[in-house]
């Protein structure tokens, strides 16, 4: 049985998608966030949880509010936590 999504789990798959819909490198996006390369990864690997302070660097980076990672995620997993 696959573990349960965790809310970080959703917004890294949020993260993931806005990055991809706007065709940034996890480079770039590091640059943006200030952040390095590997703590995106690593976020976006679900190997590292996104804490508040992590989730308004990756705002602003994208100048969306936190409503838009959540949202860019997977419907079923939104479901799953009850958010949706």
């Amino acid at each position: 049985m696959p573990a349960a999504k965790t809310l970080s789990d959703v917004i890294a798959a949020g993260i993931r998608a806005e990055r991809a819909r706007r065709a940034w490198t996890q480079a770039e996006l590091a640059q943006r966030a200030g952040l390095s390369r590997n703590t995106v990864g690593d976020i976006e690997a679900r190997k590292r949880t996104v804490t508040v302070d992590y989730l308004l660097m990756f705002c602003k980076a994208f100048g969306v509010p936190a409503a838009v990672l959540v949202q860019g995620a997977d419907p079923a997993d939104l479901e799953a936590l009850g958010l949706n």
